[in-house]
């Protein structure tokens, strides 16, 4: 657990990890993970004002975690039109000319 006091990185890129990992397996709307992410700036603002550095740290877990989530909902749902794989398709053969 000396990982987490000592290296920032890792502070940030564990929950990022954890959170893709859970959108990639959950489907959770929109308008909950907004209401969730709201909570959670509030809540971390508030503990942050009152020195409340556990419940702050948390909040601020808890973000970036919602914040993994929210990143691969958005490229596992949204292809771009010039995207490549829009074109291909299981044994088709695509040329570039």
């Amino acid at each position: 657990m000396d990982a987490f006091r000592n290296r920032p990185a890792v502070r940030f890129c564990v929950p990022f990890m954890a959170g893709i990992v859970f959108g990639w397996y959950t489907d959770l709307p929109g308008q909950f993970l907004l209401f969730v992410t709201a909570f959670l700036l509030v809540g971390w603002r508030i503990s942050f004002l009152l020195r409340f550095t556990t419940v702050s740290v948390v909040a601020a877990q808890l973000l970036i975690i919602v914040f993994g989530d929210v990143m691969i909902g958005y490229h596992a749902r949204y292809v771009p039109d010039d995207d490549v794989n829009r074109c291909i398709c299981p044994g088709r053969v695509v040329q570039i000319e």
